[in-house]
C-alpha cells in the first residue's frame, strides 16, 4: 500500500519481500511495515510471489526473492531492502510482476526514453519467451531487456503492460499484443502455439480502443 507517499507492506516475509530489512521466515507480519528508504514520493507499488517493486519519482526499485533475476539489478541475490533496477533510474511510469503461485518469474516495466516515446522492458525467466525478445536462447536475464516488436515496429507507443504466469501483454498504438506461453490460449491469437515475440490479439474490441488491461495467471 501507499500512504502519504510512503510504501508499506505486510504478510509473509520469508525472502525479504516486505522490504523492511528483515526476513522473518514462516512468521508473517500482521501489521503494515514501512519499506526501507521508500518513505516519500512513491507513486506505485506492485507485488508478485515473494517479490515487490515500487516507483519513486520515476525510478524503479525492487526487493524480495531474486532466483530468476526478476529484481533486475544484475544479480540473482535476494534483497530484503529495495534495490535500484539497472537502467531504470528515471522515466519509469509502470511496472508489473508475474503471478506464479510459488515464485516471481519475470518483471516488466514501461519507461519513457523521451517525451511521448514510452517503451516496454522485461527481465527474469525467459524459458517460454515471456520477455518478448524474439528468442529463448537465454533462459534468464537479470537486467531489463527491450521488448522486440518485429515487423519494423519500434519500442515506442506502449501505454499499458501486464504480466501473467509465463506470458505478458501490452497495449501499443491502441492495439493489444501478447507473448509467451499459450497452452491455454491466453495470448488470444486464435491458437495455442506459444510466441516469443509480441503478437497482435485477435478481435476488434467492438470498435473501441483499449486503454487498460488485466492479466491473470493463465488468462
Amino acid at each position: 500500500a501507499i500512504k502519504s507517499g510512503a510504501a508499506l507492506c505486510w504478510g509473509y516475509n520469508g525472502f525479504g519481500e516486505l522490504g523492511n530489512g528483515t526476513e522473518s521466515g514462516e512468521a508473517p507480519n500482521s501489521s503494515p511495515q514501512p519499506v526501507k528508504n521508500l518513505t516519500s514520493c512513491v507513486t506505485k507499488i506492485a507485488t508478485g510471489a515473494y517479490a515487490s517493486c515500487a516507483l519513486q519519482g520515476g525510478k524503479l526499485l525492487c526487493w524480495g526473492s531474486n532466483s530468476n533475476g526478476n529484481l533486475g539489478n544484475g544479480t540473482y541475490d535476494n534483497s530484503n531492502v529495495p534495490v535500484p533496477v539497472s537502467n531504470m533510474d528515471s522515466g519509469v511510469v509502470d511496472v508489473a510482476l508475474s503471478a506464479n503461485y510459488d515464485e516471481t518469474l519475470s518483471t516488466c516495466a514501461l519507461k519513457a526514453e523521451k517525451v511521448g516515446t514510452t517503451g516496454a522492458f522485461c527481465w527474469g525467466l525467459n524459458a517460454s519467451g515471456q520477455l518478448g525478445l524474439g528468442d529463448t536462447s537465454e533462459d534468464y536475464y537479470n537486467q531489463p531487456q527491450a521488448v522486440q516488436w518485429g515487423d519494423g515496429l519500434t519500442n515506442t507507443g506502449v501505454t499499458a503492460i501486464g504480466v501473467g504466469d509465463l506470458f505478458a501483454c501490452a497495449i501499443k498504438n491502441d492495439e493489444v499484443y501478447c507473448w509467451g506461453e499459450n497452452s491455454s490460449a491466453q495470448l488470444g491469437v486464435g491458437d495455442t502455439v506459444s510466441r516469443n515475440y509480441p503478437t497482435k490479439v485477435n478481435g476488434n474490441f467492438n470498435g473501441r480502443k483499449p486503454v487498460t488491461l488485466a492479466v491473470g495467471t493463465w488468462s
